[in-house]
């Protein structure tokens, strides 16, 4: 079964720089993404796939956090087919597909992983797929790439996505990029898999900007954000780590509504805010968001 876990933080190591690669692991993100992709020059890529079967190889016996790898994909559409291979180890969860545009190039990796899986002799339903909405054309198809087999959930590269709509220097990005998340996010509850991802805040320093823009899409309905460097994930971990306040108004709600029920009423007014069905339902949703963290901590 492909990894479902909501992480906060995925930590992008680029796998030519081995020694960034083993930082990264040793350090506190939810999820580490070995990448093949932009971190490695063009030149380089045959030398970073070698060094990533090598680390996944050493690596393996450290069972700490989830481990993804990001691919390459080629400007027919189709992702790099030595690289999905090279990925398909013992303890990788998850593949990172950027620029994801056709649920039928994702289908196509499946056969791949599957085939690998068989000479590997590891199980192939173990290995998520997490596609990247980077373009007009992977937001036009974003019904398909959602409801593809084993997506467990799609992440949004922001940078790359303005600059397929042509904008050449928006004075509001979040304002540029709200439909096209809102309609990422809407799809992935209709598709029934986790919540999408946030795009990587570049800015390593900017600590506040970084918290705010997580605060902002975790309000639209995102969950977690891509991340550069280990700076980062303090404040991300912070934004997506529901509080005790939280938990304890939530866990409030929750028997609220209990009492509601047992008395046969539809709804009532806790501590002067209104309680139905539905308020207790995203408050149930933050208990177990909750209790999730505290097992897998």
């Amino acid at each position: 079964m492909a990894d479902r876990r909501l992480h906060r933080s995925y930590l992008y190591a680029s796998a030519e720089r081995p020694e960034h690669c083993r930082k990264a692991w040793a350090s506190t993100a939810d999820a580490v993404i070995f990448d093949l992709e932009d971190a490695v020059a063009p030149a380089n890529k045959q030398v970073a796939r070698a060094s990533l079967v090598g680390l996944l190889d050493e690596l393996r016996s450290r069972p700490v956090g989830s481990l993804h790898v990001r691919v390459n994909r080629g400007p027919d559409g189709h992702y790099d087919h030595d690289d999905v291979v090279a990925a398909v180890a013992d303890g990788v969860d998850g593949l990172r597909l950027p620029k994801a545009e056709s649920a039928d190039a994702l289908r196509e990796v499946v056969g791949w992983i599957d085939a690998a899986a068989a000479d590997a002799g590891v199980d192939p339903a173990a290995i998520g797929l997490y596609p990247t909405i980077e373009s007009v054309a992977g937001l036009t198809a974003i019904d398909t790439i959602a409801g593809a087999d084993r997506v467990a959930r799609i992440a949004f590269g922001s940078t790359d996505f303005l600059a397929d709509m042509a904008l050449l220097a928006p004075d509001d990005e979040q304002l540029a990029t709200v439909a096209a998340r809102s309609a990422i996010v809407i799809a992935s509850r209709s598709a029934e898999i986790g919540p999408p991802i946030d795009s990587v805040h570049t800015a390593i320093d900017d600590v506040a900007g970084l918290e705010a823009g997580a605060r902002w899409a975790r309000s639209l309905g995102f969950f977690g954000k891509s991340i550069v460097h280990p700076r980062q994930i303090e404040a991300v971990h912070r934004v997506f780590t529901p509080t005790e306040a939280e938990i304890e108004a939530a866990r409030r709600t929750v028997e609220a509504h209990q009492l509601n029920d047992a008395a046969g009423r539809g709804a009532s007014a806790e501590a002067g805010a209104f309680v139905d069905a539905a308020v207790a339902a995203r408050a149930r949703n933050l208990v177990a968001l909750a209790q999730h963290f505290e097992e897998s901590s």
